[in-house]
Formats: C-alpha cells, sequence, structure tokens
C-alpha cells in the first residue's frame, strides 16, 4: 500500500528524512576497506557482531560530522561508504534501533534484542546516528538498488573495480620541456553509480533532491578512465 499524500508531502518537507540508508567506513583504512567492499560486492559483518550497522542521517547533511571527524588517525566514520535503498534493507530485515537505558533492554524480547542499543542524554547518546540495523552476515550490492561514496570526485574511479578493462586508449600531452608524453587510459564502464562530498560542497542547496538529480544523470554505460602508465616517445 502507497504512502498517502500527507506522508508524501512531510517527506518532501523534511530533509533530515530519506530514501536510503548509509553504511560508512571508518579508521585509517576507510578508503581501502571501501574499495573491498566493492570488489566483493557484498557488505559483510566482519567483527561477528551478528548484525551490519546504517545511518538514517542523509548523507547531504552529514558534511559537518566527517569535518568532525577528519582531525583523528582513526575516525569513528569516514565519508566513504554505501547507500542502499530502506526499502531494500527493510525487505530483508532491517529494522530502526530500540534506544533505551541499560535495564530496559532486558524487557525486549530476545528474539529483538539486537535491536536494542543504550541510550542516555549525557553519558551515552548515539541517537545522532539514528542507528538501523540488519541481522544477517552480508547484503550483496545490486547497482539498481545502492551508490557509492566518497570523498574526492577522483576516488570514485580509483574505487570501482577495474581488473576487467573494457579498452585501451592513449592519451598525449606536451611535458613542461616541450616533448610529448603518451598516457595509456584503460576504459572501464561504471560499475555503480556514485557522489563524492566534493561534489555535495559545490552544490548550491545540498539537499536530497540535488543528489538524487547527480545520481539520475549517471549511466552504467559511462565510462571512466584508469591511467595505466606513460612514457615520452623519444625516450
Amino acid at each position: 500500500m502507497a504512502l498517502n499524500r500527507t506522508v508524501e508531502h512531510i517527506r518532501l518537507k523534511r530533509e533530515d528524512l530519506s530514501d536510503y540508508l548509509y553504511h560508512f567506513t571508518k579508521n585509517k583504512e576507510a578508503f581501502e576497506t571501501l574499495v573491498s567492499i566493492l570488489h566483493d560486492g557484498k557488505l559483510k559483518d566482519i567483527g561477528g557482531k551478528g548484525v551490519i550497522c546504517f545511518t538514517e542521517a542523509p548523507f547531504p547533511m552529514l558534511a559537518g560530522m566527517f569535518d568532525v571527524f577528519r582531525p583523528y588517525l582513526d575516525p569513528m566514520y569516514a565519508p566513504y561508504g554505501i547507500g542502499i535503498r530502506k526499502e531494500k534493507l527493510f525487505a530483508l530485515g532491517g529494522r530502526p534501533v530500540i534506544y533505551g537505558s541499560p535495564d530496559e533492554k532486558e524487557l525486549l524480547d530476545p528474539k529483538l534484542q539486537w535491536r536494542f542499543q543504550s541510550y542516555h542524554p549525557v553519558h551515552c547518546d548515539y541517537s545522532w546516528l539514528r542507528e538501523w540495523r540488519i541481522p544477517v552476515a552480508e547484503v550483496e550490492l545490486l547497482p539498481e538498488d545502492c551508490f557509492v561514496i566518497t570523498d574526492q570526485e577522483h576516488e570514485l574511479t580509483i574505487a570501482y573495480n577495474h581488473e576487467d578493462i573494457i579498452d585501451i586508449e592513449p592519451d598525449v600531452d606536451i611535458g613542461d620541456d616541450k616533448r610529448p608524453v603518451v598516457s595509456m587510459l584503460g576504459k572501464i564502464q561504471r560499475q555503480y553509480k556514485g557522489i563524492s562530498l566534493e561534489t555535495i560542497k559545490k552544490i548550491a542547496h545540498p539537499n536530497n533532491a540535488a543528489v538524487a538529480d547527480e545520481l539520475l544523470s549517471q549511466s552504467f554505460v559511462d565510462m571512466g578512465y584508469v591511467n595505466l602508465g606513460h612514457w615520452c616517445p623519444d625516450q
């Protein structure tokens, strides 16, 4: 059953509501972790916690949060991750966490305790994450249901799995010494749609609609390139 018109109108007015849930990587290996996830084609419960975690906070509103974490060597979260349609994760069993004081956990049915997260407004507050969890060992990444998030725009091409190069094209440039430099560019097909924090910051009004427009403008037949090396022909 579709949402009624009132709820649809509310969602259009509320920029804190999103059709996607986000899984961000962390620590100083955040980008490498994202590359590994994309090569596997799935998110995995690496820590063996029995759940995979997401945030409902919309990506356009998270730039300030990532700026807070930038000075840390091993940040709790970094701007590298995957956005997955909320509808898909809900169908797989994903649910919002249940915030409460530690003694309230035992009031829940044991089958629901995986959703519990301790909360205290002063001493233990993770409610800003607006966390969701899904009690599975892995979630397959389907291009039609997800998109990639990176910090810098050029990292999107690096992050995509380009082991299978479709074609190779030469690119000639003139170096500082006036000699030609030939670079061999491997042509790759877009594996997932994606957007960077760098792009978000360039948008005048970075909201959910702006992100949707950017993603809709992308095509899986669009080609990216990876530099395979270069040389000067007269050397």
